[in-house]
């Protein structure tokens, strides 16, 4: 008698430290048992590609066996409800496109199931599969997943975040940090600030900060995703502002109002571009390479200037030293005349684009 309430004892203890195998599942902690089949085999590993909508850092790799069906399952403690929360999710990183098919079962009697495939689409990268199982009810409690569906010895897959319903509420909102770089600036300021249709244009509610000292500032605003918005660099509280080439691919194609362009998708640091420009000042300046791509004369210029180009196409903007552009055009290949009679004496900087980059010169008009 005391041997057999012993035993009956251990059986309910071990009962109640039992594992409770619920949805969602992940492999960051404790994960659950999974039973492979068809030759596959699995184990719990660091995520090979912790980018794009997947970055935790543990998931489960199966090697897909030589059976066209083979897979794996989990066993769940209780029923799934379909009544309120009718999809599963299922995070899959595949080797090549193909069938997923995602397979629910009543462990007690495997004949009561229910099944359907999903297109991979993505190969190479992390991608999320979504199962819609309206009306299906409080039937099941198996998991089976078949990565590379109806193909034997499939490959290597990677799985993660096995979830009923949508999880978390998407964000709604994105911190962007916008960049400039004023290294090549030639005027005189103290502070850049982002003026956008964010902010209404505020002047300097957004005003920039340069923390090591490298010249590029930069300043982070929050903004709701989906949103397309339009801004400039401006600074001082519009004492200067950028003045932007309308076909740059940057902006809104506005030749009278000709802001930078932006859809708002996920938290970003955007690129530092150079103040008035689509792209990095690093190589911009009159090095050897692009010095043979374009040359100025005469320098100092007087009425008219040349401008040679040794490339199919390309475009100009002269600049004062605040920043304005003064004069802009496209170019051809060759020599291109360029009218300076209306510029005042002066220092100013000529930007040439091309596809061989953009260079900056600095011109002297002495009439």
């Amino acid at each position: 008698m005391k041997k057999t309430l012993t035993l009956l004892s251990m059986a309910i203890l071990g009962s109640a430290f039992a594992q409770t195998v619920a949805l969602p599942i992940g492999f960051e902690s404790n994960p659950p048992a999974f039973t492979p089949f068809g030759n596959s085999t699995y184990a719990i590993m660091a995520n090979p590609d912790a980018s794009g909508i997947n970055t935790t850092s543990t998931v489960l790799q199966t090697v897909h066996g030589n059976e066209t069906w083979a897979g794996l399952f989990v066993d769940l403690t209780n029923k799934l409800d379909f009544t309120t929360d009718t999809v599963i999710r299922v995070m899959v990183w595949a080797p090549t496109t193909g069938s997923f098919r995602l397979k629910l079962e009543d462990k007690a009697n495997s004949a009561v199931y229910w099944e359907a495939d999903q297109a991979v689409t993505v190969d190479s990268a992390w991608t999320q599969l979504t199962w819609n199982l309206s009306g299906v009810g409080t039937l099941y409690d198996r998991v089976v997943l078949f990565p590379g569906w109806g193909v034997s010895n499939a490959g290597t897959f990677y799985v993660d975040n096995i979830q009923q319903g949508y999880g978390s509420a998407a964000p709604t909102t994105a911190n962007i940090v916008f960049r400039v770089d004023m290294s090549l600036y030639t005027g005189s300021f103290t502070t850049p600030e982002v003026n956008g249709t964010f902010n209404g244009w505020c002047g300097n509610c957004a005003a920039m900060s340069d923390a090591n000292g490298d010249n590029i500032w930069e300043k982070e605003i929050t903004l709701p995703i989906g949103d397309t918005v339009e801004y400039k660099f401006s600074h001082d509280n519009w004492t200067g502002q950028e003045m932007n080439d309308p076909t740059a691919p940057c902006t809104n194609g506005n030749t009278t109002y000709t802001n930078r362009v932006l859809v708002i998708t996920a938290n970003d640091t955007l690129d530092a571009v150079c103040w008035g420009s689509c792209t990095a000042c690093s190589g911009i300046g009159m090095d050897e390479e692009l010095a043979s791509v374009m040359t100025i004369a005469p320098n100092p210029a007087n009425d008219n200037v040349n401008i040679a180009l040794n490339a199919a196409a390309g475009r100009f903007a002269i600049m004062n030293l605040a920043g304005q552009v003064v004069a802009s055009g496209s170019l051809v290949e060759g020599k291109n005349e360029v009218s300076t009679a209306t510029l005042a004496n002066g220092i100013y900087m000529v930007r040439v684009s091309s596809e061989a980059g953009e260079a900056v010169e600095k011109l002297a008009i002495r009439h």
